[in-house]
């Protein structure tokens, strides 16, 4: 879908839709952190999940509405798959120096 409409999707660029949809990948994330329960763990799955899990629902039932309703729902989720999976990288990274750093600590005690 993404290669039969790329020039579409590049269309999208520079439009109000481009924004809003980076601001509802943000907004997502946002709420799902802090939606996600007193564990920080479980406030970054419910984050990062919460953004990306109805991608496949939204498409296809984009797909038989009208061409800019689906290309607006497609740079949406190729966004949320985006970052979410930024977000997810970092905070892997944040834990893992973390984790090195409790090592760190316990080696020299």
């Amino acid at each position: 879908m993404v290669v039969s409409q790329l020039s579409a999707v590049i269309s999208v660029i520079g439009s109000l839709a481009l924004l809003i949809s980076v601001l509802l990948v943000i907004a997502s994330l946002i709420l799902g952190y802090v939606l996600g329960g007193p564990q920080e763990e479980t406030r970054r799955v419910t984050a990062t999940t919460g953004t990306i899990r109805n991608n496949a629902v939204a498409l296809l039932l984009a797909a038989p509405l009208q061409p800019l309703v689906t290309i607006v729902a497609l740079v949406y989720a190729m966004l949320a798959v985006v970052g979410g999976s930024l977000t997810a990288g970092q905070w892997a990274k944040s834990n893992k120096d973390k984790t090195a750093d409790k090592k760190n600590l316990r080696k020299a005690a």
